[in-house]
């Protein structure tokens, strides 16, 4: 039996680690790295707002898959629906809207996870897609206050998966699977570009969370 990691959407954590990092030796080596450096600092309390909001609020933690990226779901061949989410390492307790967030993160991504950086762009037509399908499943289940923090969510997940993959290319790709350190510092930019799309859409992204239509399924 898999035991669920522990912290795994801590971004704060996260962050402590990344500042125990010596990015000073690499900063300007490349307009890439430089990209993600900027992108992290100048990002960072935006992507914090979810885990700040819920502390203050005290909004409840519920049981998370923590990993519903659009590979860990399994679809039925003959009528292409959903059927099961796989890799449960990551379940436990924690905020739906990582949850929620990295769905649409993963799905609505129409460049998708790889290395296709100038194809990234958040999808806000599979977005509405996506959340229809979800509140019809879920009905009065979230709560207003919860559904507004929808968006902040997205763009805190796709924040903090960038802020990983960078943190494991410095570190010479020690967790993430890759054949070179290179290959995580180009998921980190396709993170980082998409985290871009999704703050330029922000206001769309916050009304298809709370649109009437979509919350009635």
């Amino acid at each position: 039996m898999q035991c669920p990691i522990p912290g795994f959407h801590n971004l704060d954590n996260y962050l402590k680690q990344y500042a125990q990092l010596n990015t000073k030796q690499i900063e300007n080596t490349s307009s890439d790295v430089d990209f993600c450096l900027q992108a992290i600092k100048n990002h960072r309390e935006n992507a914090l707002i979810l885990e700040k909001t819920y502390s203050a609020k005290k909004g409840p933690s519920r049981i998370i898959h923590g990993d519903p990226k659009i590979a860990n779901v399994l679809f039925d061949k003959t009528n292409g629906l959903a059927i099961s989410l796989i890799d449960l390492d990551t379940v436990g307790p924690g905020l739906l809207q990582h949850d929620i967030g990295d769905c649409l993160r993963s799905v609505c991504n129409r460049g998708g996870e790889e290395r296709r950086i100038d194809k990234v762009t958040f999808d806000l037509d599979l977005c509405e897609l996506t959340l229809a399908g979800y509140f019809k499943a879920t009905g009065t289940f979230l709560t207003h206050w919860e559904r507004n923090l929808i968006y902040d969510g997205t763009q805190a997940i796709t924040y903090e998966l960038g802020l990983r993959f960078f943190m494991d290319y410095l570190q010479g790709g020690i967790y993430f699977k890759c054949n070179k350190p290179q290959d995580t510092l180009e998921k980190a930019l396709v993170q980082f570009a998409l985290l871009q799309d999704i703050i330029v859409k922000e206001d769309a992204i916050r009304q298809l969370s709370l649109l009437p239509a979509l919350l009635r399924g």
